[in-house]
């Protein structure tokens, strides 16, 4: 059995991104749950274990993520995890 060291919320537009992404970030012992758009990912978030880092894709869904990040902050459970713009996850996982 794989041990998991971290749990995460990857949401991405890009398909072929967000499976890459997926899995690099599983062969460094990740427990990854992806979503397409925000809405997906707010689903997700009602279904799935809390994850201990949400990676965002920032620029292409703007105005979604605005209405996303503010409903993180208003929720207690949620607010306390951290959010990661993608380009930051993708510099340090490629290297």
């Amino acid at each position: 059995m794989r041990q998991i060291s971290f749990r995460l919320l990857l949401i991405d537009a890009d398909r072929d991104r967000r499976e890459l992404l997926t899995s690099l970030l599983t062969c460094r012992g990740g427990d990854v749950v992806s979503a397409g758009t925000v809405k997906e990912a707010l689903k997700q978030l009602e279904t799935m274990p809390l994850p201990s880092m949400i990676v965002l894709e920032i620029l292409p869904l703007a105005p979604e993520c605005t209405a996303f990040l503010e409903r993180l902050k208003k929720d207690p459970g949620l607010s306390r995890i951290p959010v990661f713009d993608i380009e930051e996850v993708r510099t340090l996982v490629v290297r």
